[in-house]
């Protein structure tokens, strides 16, 4: 437009403009179009919902979107016998009772039943199966086992059992372990072989000029299952007396404590190329949480209820955290969440 001047500015005014407004009629009228023509009302599906009333604008979105395939909402039961409820969602009405379902699947021609909660009673429950079972009525069951939990959880199947979970965690299958630990063998074998040994000497050189002393700082980290194991790392800072209280402390940009070399070193995260030593040994990852040390661990752990669920897989050398900018020191409880 302010470029190409030998495009007619008519016509481009006249292609956007028409562009705008087929694209809005695209979007806006051709599917309710479409659908009108493909889901008539004789090859509708009349829906029932059993359930209490203030359950159905959870699922206000979902039943918009199934309203314009085809899915006509009859009306609703109540599981609560006492009174009849009043919906406030104006496109299910109240149909009747619970004792008077059969009668209404029939009177209605409902195709559909979705249960919003499930029966706080199972002889209630099996009846309700019976009933969509003897007139041919697809039921669909909607859980509130993260409403009732307060946290969401995923579904898995154990050996045909069916089970609840608060995190899905891929690596409870024994194929995604193995392929897991063939991508780690095939990482760090080259590096252990062919990259770590020279690293190893320049940084041993530059720490004979720069900061005398061990090669390695080898301080405990908490690892998978809680377990405790000895991390190596290629020492950055200078060689101090060894306090507790000194080792939990997290190391700051500007910290005094390192060298020059160090801090190119922990600025490029080459003091943590000697871990794939860990990761050939099968006590850590290429990829996972971060370990950290074990009084760091507890501290964490009181601050972020679900902190320990890191610990149910190896820790890496990289992780989530990391690949979206958060590594280093950990001032507030925003970062650490």
């Amino acid at each position: 437009a302010t470029q190409d001047r030998s495009i007619s500015r008519l016509f481009l005014g006249t292609f956007l403009g028409g562009s705008w407004l087929g694209l809005t009629w695209l979007h806006q009228v051709l599917p309710r179009s479409l659908t009108r023509l493909l889901y008539r009302q004789t090859t509708g599906i009349p829906t029932l919902f059993i359930g209490r009333a203030e359950l159905l604008p959870q699922l206000a979105d979902w039943l918009a979107q199934r309203m314009q395939l085809g899915l006509q909402p009859v009306g609703f039961i109540s599981l609560d016998q006492l009174a009849p409820p009043t919906s406030r969602h104006s496109a299910v009405p109240f149909a009747g009772q619970l004792t008077a379902l059969p009668q209404i699947l029939a009177d209605k021609n409902i195709s559909q039943v979705i249960l919003l909660e499930l029966p706080t009673s199972a002889a209630v429950a099996r009846q309700i199966i019976a009933d969509c079972q003897v007139r041919g009525c697809r039921l669909l069951i909607q859980h509130q086992v993260d409403a009732l939990l307060g946290h969401p959880v995923e579904s898995v199947d154990e050996e045909g059992h069916h089970f609840f979970t608060l995190h899905y965690e891929p690596l409870e299958e024994p194929v995604n372990r193995a392929l897991k630990r063939t991508f780690d063998l095939m990482v760090a074998l080259p590096v252990v072989l062919l990259i770590l040994p020279p690293v190893m000497l320049v940084v041993w050189l530059g720490q004979r000029s720069q900061a005398p002393g061990p090669l390695f700082h080898t301080r405990l980290r908490t690892g998978g299952r809680r377990g405790e194991f000895a991390m190596l790392k290629f020492r950055s800072m200078r060689v101090g007396p060894i306090e507790a209280k000194a080792e939990a402390q997290q190391a700051s940009t500007d910290d005094s404590r390192i060298y020059p070399l160090g801090r190119f070193l922990r600025r490029h995260s080459i003091d943590e190329l000697p871990q794939f030593w860990h990761v050939l040994m099968g006590s850590m990852s290429v990829v996972g949480p971060r370990p950290v040390m074990p009084l760091l661990d507890a501290e964490f752990a009181r601050q972020v209820q679900a902190y320990r669920s890191k610990h149910w897989v190896k820790p890496g050398i990289t992780g989530l955290a990391q690949s979206g900018g958060f590594r280093g020191e950990i001032k507030t409880p925003a970062q650490l969440q």
